[in-house]
This record gives structure tokens, sequence and C-alpha cells, in this order.
């Protein structure tokens, strides 16, 4: 029986933004991402510098960002005891800024994790195939 990866990479798809005239392009280099793996997220494009990448599991945030020069390569360390059933990422780009918090405001694109049920992985055109096998999340007995 296969196990469930404990990140399963959704990739939504990469966000167009007419208004600034270039779209987002990016990808990230594996197709499941388990319990304290690294995925490596590969940004080429994006509507407009600088750019704010925060990556969350189980609502936390793990890693934050800025990018300032591109194309860029963001390494993500997902913990070891991440239940890890649902995270999200957030590429973030503009020049306006909250003053409250002084994030980035969007245009963004976001990538979230499929539910429990949903064993699709590596939805979208940019999206490899890593070609690993499938290992057990964690908790999981085998």
């Amino acid at each position: 029986m296969r196990g469930i990866p404990t990140l399963a990479v959704c990739i939504l798809c990469a966000l167009s933004v007419p208004a600034l005239g270039q779209a987002w392009d990016w990808e990230l280099t594996e197709d499941e991402v388990y319990s304290g793996d690294v995925a490596t997220l590969k940004i080429h494009s994006a509507p407009s510098l600088p750019l704010v990448v925060r990556f969350y599991v189980d609502g936390f945030l793990i890693h934050s960002e800025t990018i300032t020069e591109l194309p860029a390569t963001v390494e993500l360390d997902v913990p070891e005891d991440s239940a890890g059933e649902r995270w999200k990422m957030k590429l973030e780009a503009g020049t306006e800024r909250d003053e409250g918090t002084g994030i980035v405001q969007p245009p963004f694109a976001a990538v979230s994790s499929p539910t429990d049920s949903d064993e699709s992985v590596g939805q979208g055109p940019s999206a490899p195939s890593s070609g690993r096998s499938s290992r057990p999340r964690a908790g999981e007995r085998t």
C-alpha cells in the first residue's frame, strides 16, 4: 500500500499578472515532499521585485525569505516532526507594502496541499517527476 506523502505538492498554476506585464515562472523540484525533506523552489520570473516567499506547515510559518534578484533558488526545510497534512506556500510580489506589517501586498501566487483524501500529486505544467519511492508519513506504521 502506497503511503500518502507528508506534504503533497499540488502546484495550482503560474499566475499571470497582465497589469504588471510579466508572468510568474517558478517550479518546485520535488513532486512529493515528506517530513524532514528539503524542497527546492526555483523562481525564474515574477511580476515585480522584491519577492517574498513564505512557507507554512500546519498553519505555522517555517520559512520566509525576501528575493531581490532573479533567477533565485530557495531551500524549504520541512520539519522532521511535521504532521504535515496541511501546508501552504505564498509567493508575493509588488511594490506596495502594508504600513502596519511591512508585508509586500498582492499580486501573489499561492500553492496549497491537497486534502488527505486527495492523492493527486504534482498537478500543473511545472511539476517535474522526481521518481522517488513513497515513504510513510510521520507517525504512520508500515
